[in-house]
């Protein structure tokens, strides 16, 4: 999910009305553009269809760019002795996103389909072990907490024991390596769910009104940075991508999305349930098994 924060310099502040009228919209878009995916989740009960993949490569991203702009940002809410909340609002817009995506996350894990979290296994009956894509996303969850936690200890102890990022170069360095590996994660980090949705051919849990939000947003984002001057295509170049391969996940979306409402889609949310029932019968060929009914025998 690409960072739709408005660019501003960090060693004046004009509060601009124009400048803080779109840098609050832009916060409170970024919150708003979530809350149908996470009402969708929730709704449905379910996170079928989303790749964890996606979601490793999506905290990743913002985590570092989250750093990134509290390392070098930080010092600027406050300009000439005066409180700047064109800066700040930057620092917000990044923080709302971080949260948003989080909660994303956590909604993957606790809705995770029941049917796909277990299969059997073979050296005995009636036993159950994990499933490959439950234990990638156990371990997705457990990386990005420990991801987070070692970045937040690595930013403090540089700006508590080194310094700022404006005065020392390891601090300056830190912050500019997370930044670039924020940009390069987030240029690919569409394709693992691109290749998922392709695969089931179901929109899934994925929300088309949630993309329809993002996309267009994000060319937008790369239309500002491209005409600001002094920038080259290199700043942009990273989003663009993003862009274009969300805007393939949504056209994917699209697709399947009318093609289920015409009766034609591959595998119909009736099949899926229908393969989930068979799957929880305990016989030998089942390659899914539900671990209440085994309990129960």
């Amino acid at each position: 999910m690409e960072r739709l924060l408005l660019f501003v310099d960090p060693k004046h502040c004009f509060n601009d009305p124009v400048d803080l009228l779109i840098s609050t919209i832009i916060a409170i878009s970024v919150f708003v553009c979530y809350v149908p995916q996470h009402y969708r989740i929730f709704n449905t009960k379910t996170s079928e269809g989303i790749n964890p993949w996606f979601l490793l490569y999506g905290s990743v991203s913002i985590t570092c760019n989250l750093f990134n702009i509290l390392i070098l940002q930080a010092n600027n809410i406050y300009v000439s002795g005066r409180f700047c909340l064109q800066n700040t609002l930057g620092i917000i817009q990044i923080i709302i996103q971080w949260f948003m995506f989080t909660i994303f996350l956590i909604l993957y894990i606790a809705y995770f389909p029941e049917h796909k979290k277990y299969i059997s296994d073979m050296s005995g009956y009636n036993s159950l072990k994990s499933s490959i894509k439950w234990r990638v996303s156990r371990y997705v969850a457990v990386f990005v907490a420990s991801f987070f936690i070692f970045t937040l200890i690595v930013s403090a102890c540089l700006l508590i024991f080194v310094g700022k990022a404006e005065e020392h170069f390891i601090t300056r360095f830190w912050a500019d390596a997370l930044g670039v590996l924020s940009m390069f994660i987030a240029s690919i980090q569409y394709l693992p769910q691109i290749w998922e949705t392709w695969e089931i051919k179901i929109v899934g849990a994925l929300s088309i009104p949630m993309l329809i939000v993002q996309t267009p947003g994000t060319f937008l984002f790369v239309y500002f940075l491209a005409i600001r001057e002094g920038n080259s295509w290199s700043t942009w170049i990273a989003f663009l991508i993003a862009g274009i391969l969300q805007g393939i996940l949504l056209a994917l979306c699209l697709v399947w999305y009318y093609r289920e409402k015409r009766g034609i889609s591959s595998r119909s949310v009736s099949e899926i349930e229908a393969q989930s029932s068979e799957s929880s019968e305990p016989n030998e060929s089942s390659s899914l098994l539900d671990p209440q009914r085994v309990r129960e025998n």
